[in-house]
């Protein structure tokens, strides 16, 4: 679990009246998970994030990952019936991940937006690090 800004600090912003007041609103979330080991070719990694901003509506993700060979990470998530997110991640060495991710929306923005593209490179620098204990934190 998480919190930011919970004491919703009051700032100031240039190009306001000087006696608008303006607060960072306070953002919780809470994200659990678990992994299953079913064998040294498949791990399944499902997750649920519930995030919380005052005066709105709970947010919900559902996420399930699948690590293949521990070479290949397949993930599907649901982002609170707005959008549809698909990620390819390839472990290419102990050190270097590759992966992309596609968010497909599915609510009214759909009709101005065909989603968005992510290409990214993870790089590991400790490369004297102890064998992993789970997959979890591949």
């Amino acid at each position: 679990m998480s919190a930011t800004h919970i004491a919703s600090p009051k700032f100031k912003y240039e190009g306001f009246p000087s006696n608008t007041n303006m607060y960072l609103r306070t953002h919780v979330m809470l994200h659990s998970g678990y992994v299953f080991e079913f064998n040294q070719k498949f791990v399944l990694k499902p997750s649920v994030l519930i995030k919380s901003t005052d005066d709105s509506p709970f947010n919900v993700d559902l996420n399930v990952s699948a690590l293949l060979y521990k070479k290949v990470w397949l993930g599907l998530s649901l982002r609170h019936a707005s959008s549809l997110n698909f990620l390819i991640d390839v472990n290419v060495t102990d050190y270097l991940r590759m992966g992309y991710a596609y968010d497909f929306l599915v609510n009214q923005l759909s009709q101005y937006s065909r989603g968005s593209h992510e290409v990214f490179i993870g790089f590991d620098f400790d490369i004297k690090k102890s064998q992993t204990i789970s997959p979890r934190f591949l």
